[in-house]
């Protein structure tokens, strides 16, 4: 522990000892040796508290954080206790507020302030008190002892177990909230979560959400339950114990869908009921009204819309502009390539097919071969004590991967760019043989060929694969490297370009 006790300084038992701004320092007030003589006894003093067995003063933090932490039965914090471990047991006192996080934080002595803990595991156990509000968020939440004020708590289970006191209110949200029988709460409960058992006495009201509640304790107040569909409690967070660092929690049984309402319930004010379909209420369980609101979901309602004429007309000329748009930029700033590309996809379309779909195919593959090799020369480079690069290699690679990313959207664009023009051109030949004019008929053919009802994603999609493989020989093939070939462009369509 590493204890603070700034109120022991105490500005009056030191002598403040000032520097002249010239000539030598001297004391100001009583002697120096009288000064001196101040001095030792307050440290004589504060050394003393320090070290004293059995007491700790002010606010103390803990350390050891893997070895973990605990406050043995017979220690005093006399203020605020802020421990942190791989688990953190308070068996003795604390006259003050506990700030805990670890993997388990259990609290088996006294705690006069709140406590607020993070974990995997929060627990007050049978025997522990708290005389303030428990703040708590983990994967369990269990109080066994004696809770003076509120439960705040959130994760998979919060439970009150039998035997324990709550003496404020529960607020909590998990896949499972319950109070189990023997458990009491003082005032209300307030839960939300995928299912919430209350088999215990409830002091006030009860305000529940979930998909599945069971009642067979008594409650004092008034109900107010937000049943939702008829699914159940639902598949558990049983998957939660596979991530490192969680302590072993039993999962309570799934409940059954909707509400129960066992025999040994009572509910002394009103009960509020929204569900799919009304619950079986015993006889005398009630003594207030009961009201059943029926949230049956309208399938017509939650599906969504479908599309109008309207709708659909605007998504066309939504598409038409964007490719109008790229085209223009394509014929100005890459005319030579657009328009080459073009001449690909008339003289030989299925082979431009074939080779665009390879591309677009083995592209995400390339994508994740270079990620993994990225990886593993970052590996490489710290295992070799070369870690200074391991910053400026991941940097490189991240801009690469955009920059291939970003390679691959303009090809595809370009392509499309380019079956328009070809589609417009040949549309064109007869009598006119412009660029702009093949741009302005073939854009709106290709943005209506691809809002086909049923198969437009599909011929999207090829008109897409098409346009890229056109690209991809005619970029091939302007490096030198293709040599000619059967994939060459028609002498007649060369002639035309």
């Amino acid at each position: 522990m590493i204890p603070l006790e700034p109120a022991l300084l105490e500005p009056a038992l030191l002598e403040p000892v000032l520097l002249e701004p010239h000539g030598p320092s001297r004391t100001r007030g009583p002697s120096a040796k009288r000064t001196r003589a101040r001095a030792l006894l307050a440290v004589a003093v504060v050394s003393f508290v320090l070290t004293a067995p059995g007491s700790v003063r002010a606010a103390t933090f803990s350390d050891g954080a893997e070895a973990g932490y605990v406050l043995d039965a017979d220690q005093t914090v006399d203020d605020n206790l802020f421990a942190v471990g791989q688990a953190v047991t308070i068996d003795g006192r604390v006259n003050g507020d506990l700030f805990a996080a670890g993997q388990d934080v259990v609290v088996n002595g006294t705690v006069t302030g709140n406590v607020f803990a993070g974990a995997s595991r929060v627990v007050l156990s049978k025997g522990g008190v708290v005389n303030g509000d428990l703040f708590a968020g983990a994967r369990e939440v269990r109080v066994a002892g004696r809770l003076d004020g509120d439960l705040r708590a959130g994760g998979s289970v919060v439970q009150v177990a039998s035997g324990a006191v709550v003496g404020g209110e529960v607020m909590a949200g998990g896949y499972h909230v319950g109070v189990e029988k023997g458990g009491r709460v003082a005032r209300g409960v307030y839960a939300g979560g995928n299912q919430v058992a209350l088999d215990g006495e409830v002091g006030g009201d009860a305000h529940v959400g979930a998909g599945a509640v069971r009642l067979s304790g008594p409650i004092k107040g008034d109900v107010t339950l937000q049943i939702g569909a008829d699914t159940g409690g639902g598949a558990s967070t049983e998957f939660l114990s596979r991530m490192p660092f969680q302590s072993d929690v039993t999962m309570p049984d799934a409940l059954p869908a909707g509400l129960t309402i066992e025999p040994s319930a009572t509910i002394g004010g009103d009960l509020d009921v929204t569900a799919p379909t009304e619950p079986v209420i015993p006889d005398g369980r009630v003594g207030g009204d009961h009201t059943y609101h029926a949230a049956a979901v309208d399938a017509a309602a939650s599906a969504p819309p479908a599309p109008t004429a309207t709708d659909w007309l605007l998504r066309w000329l939504r598409r038409t502009l964007a490719v109008l748009v790229l085209g223009a930029a394509a014929l100005w700033l890459a005319p030579g390539l657009v328009r080459a590309g073009a001449e690909r996809v008339r003289s030989a379309p299925l082979p431009s097919l074939g080779w665009g779909s390879l591309l677009l195919v083995a592209a995400p593959i390339c994508a994740i071969i270079l990620s993994l090799a990225v990886v593993v020369v970052a590996i490489a480079l710290r295992a070799v004590l070369l870690g200074p690069l391991v910053g400026p290699w991941l940097a490189t690679a991240a801009i690469a991967l955009v920059l291939l990313t970003a390679g691959v959207y303009v090809l595809t664009w370009l392509g499309t760019v380019s079956v328009a023009l070809a589609l417009g051109h040949v549309l064109l030949r007869r009598w006119r043989d412009g660029w702009r004019e093949s741009l302005l008929l073939g854009a709106p053919l290709v943005a209506l060929l691809a809002l086909l009802p049923a198969v437009g994603w599909l011929v999207s999609a090829l008109l897409v694969c098409l346009g890229v493989g056109a690209l991809a020989v005619i970029g091939y093939r302007r490096t030198g490297r293709d040599g000619g070939g059967p994939t060459d462009v028609a002498p007649a369509a060369a002639a035309s370009a």
